[in-house]
């Protein structure tokens, strides 16, 4: 395991850590899901990314992360919209992966690495997603360069929950 993606522990010298600056909750689609599917997902929950789950043909394993699809890669698909027929093809693959762990800078380096402005952070025993971090968060982690988590508005968490809910209702039925 390379410096970059190897988890720390709380206590390295005051190191912010993914967990602290990281947006919970992730809004998913299926590979198939159109540019048009994805794009509602993002304008209804006011968020820049979505990542493409796909599940494994074996039983009882979770879906695995497949890319994610950034507002930037949907403008892709309006010029060439045949190119671009699903998400599978919208995704920037691979998508980069966090653990909550990390620190601030060991993201900054792999996000860096692949040219992602967006990673999905997964709990390490089921990689399940369990949230986002940006660059835009990254920059404000630096900016405000006290080390404190930013503060969301509960009203943007309370959103997303509610908008993550009825994605997940409609694609159950």
């Amino acid at each position: 395991m390379s410096d970059a993606t190897r988890p720390v522990s709380e206590s390295s010298e005051n190191a912010v850590l993914v967990r602290e600056i990281m947006r919970p909750g992730v809004l998913t689609c299926r590979p198939s899901a159109t540019a048009a599917e994805v794009a509602r997902l993002m304008g209804n929950a006011h968020v820049h990314c979505v990542a493409v789950l796909a599940s494994d043909d074996e039983e009882g394993r979770p879906p695995h992360i497949r890319g994610v699809v950034t507002d930037l890669d949907l403008l892709a698909a309006v010029p060439e919209p045949d190119r671009y027929p699903d998400a599978h093809r919208l995704a920037r693959r691979p998508a980069v992966v966090l653990h909550p762990t990390m620190t601030v800078e060991q993201a900054a380096t792999l996000m860096r690495a692949y040219h992602a402005d967006h990673a999905v952070v997964v709990d390490a025993p089921g990689r399940v997603p369990a949230g986002i971090v940006s660059a835009h968060d990254i920059a404000q982690c630096i900016a405000r360069g006290d080390r404190r988590p930013p503060v969301r508005p509960a009203r943007d968490q309370a959103h997303r929950r509610r908008v993550m809910l009825r994605d997940r209702a409609s694609r159950n039925p």
